[in-house]
């Protein structure tokens, strides 16, 4: 009975440290961040912003882009094919899907924790483990694989 305390205590840890770091990377700047050195006009890129000191696009040379903005800004629509190709757009809808699935499953954990739940209902256990694999990044890792052309 100890073991099976211990078991569900590490299961709600890390189902909730989980969450927290899928959430945190979720809402990142800095998913890609130039170096210093590199002098590059580029400055970051989150899944949901952007951030450029004085770039231009080349054959575009009649706007510079300063500043932080929302990827999907109107100041955006005329390098929105190259900002957002078709594998951002997979990206950040398994993302969305990811977290609000992991943001249910840790619901669920929590609500064990307080007894709202049985911690041996088979539904609420067979939804904890697939939504564990889904966040689990597999979707997303496969897919970044696949765009990667050396």
């Amino acid at each position: 009975m100890m073991e099976n305390k211990r078991l569900f205590s590490c299961t709600v840890f890390f189902t909730t440290f989980g969450f927290c770091s899928n959430f945190i990377s979720f809402v990142s700047p800095y998913w890609i961040q130039s170096i210093p050195e590199a002098n590059s006009q580029f400055q970051r890129i989150g899944l949901w912003t952007v951030c450029f000191d004085g770039y231009m696009r080349p054959a575009l040379y009649d706007k510079a882009y300063f500043g932080c903005y929302y990827i999907y800004y109107v100041i955006y629509d005329r390098i929105r094919d190259w900002l957002n190709p078709i594998w951002l757009y997979t990206i950040q809808v398994t993302s969305s899907c990811g977290v609000l699935v992991h943001f249910l499953v840790t619901f669920i954990v929590l609500c064990q924790v307080t007894g709202a739940v049985s911690k041996s209902d088979l539904k609420s256990l067979k939804f904890i483990a697939s939504g564990h694999f889904f966040t689990s990044g597999h979707p997303k890792v496969i897919l970044a694989l696949l765009e990667y052309r050396p």
